[in-house]
């Protein structure tokens, strides 16, 4: 196979994504539903969102646990609002299941397998963990987020210590 024809199966693997994300009339789509019908995988779904995200001004595509969906343009003024009214709570919701996943488990976890388990890209959960670290600290809050280079992140706290009574 040709570059040239990889270069024409990838751009025509998008605008089938695109134009089968306009079709749903906002409605979420699972990454595993995307990845069957263009036969790939999710991974390679995540990325071709991040892509088209990031190089096409006019395409908005969201995601959420549900899955993907297109932003039209006729929502797109009103999303602008509802941005500014829902996207602290979002994160917020975010910080809280990412620290609770955490919290449960003993061993490293890499950005990867939090953004499988919730459903956002890897480069969004770095930066949610990167806000929540500072957030932590600011709160002074006795927890830290262990980070270490090829094993992931995990939380240090004393398990141990007693909670004080209120």
């Amino acid at each position: 196979m040709s570059h040239r024809k990889v270069v024409v199966d990838l751009h025509e693997k998008r605008k089938q994504l695109i134009d089968f994300l306009l079709k749903q009339n906002q409605g979420y789509v699972s990454a595993a539903t995307l990845a069957d019908m263009l036969n790939v995988t999710d991974r390679t779904i995540r990325n071709y969102i991040k892509d088209i995200n990031e190089n096409f001004s006019d395409i908005v595509i969201v995601s959420s646990p549900q899955g993907y969906a297109m932003m039209s343009d006729d929502s797109q003024g009103n999303q602008e609002e509802v941005d500014l009214t829902n996207k602290e709570p979002e994160e917020a919701i975010l910080e809280f299941e990412i620290i609770q996943f955490l919290m449960n488990r003993d061993e490293y976890t890499t950005y990867e397998e939090l953004a499988e388990a919730f459903y956002y890209s890897p480069q969004t959960i770095r930066s949610r963990m990167q806000k929540l670290t500072i957030n932590i600290y600011s709160l002074g809050i006795d927890v830290s987020i262990d980070t270490r280079v090829f094993k992931g992140i995990k939380l240090a706290w004393n398990r141990n210590a007693k909670k004080n009574p209120t």
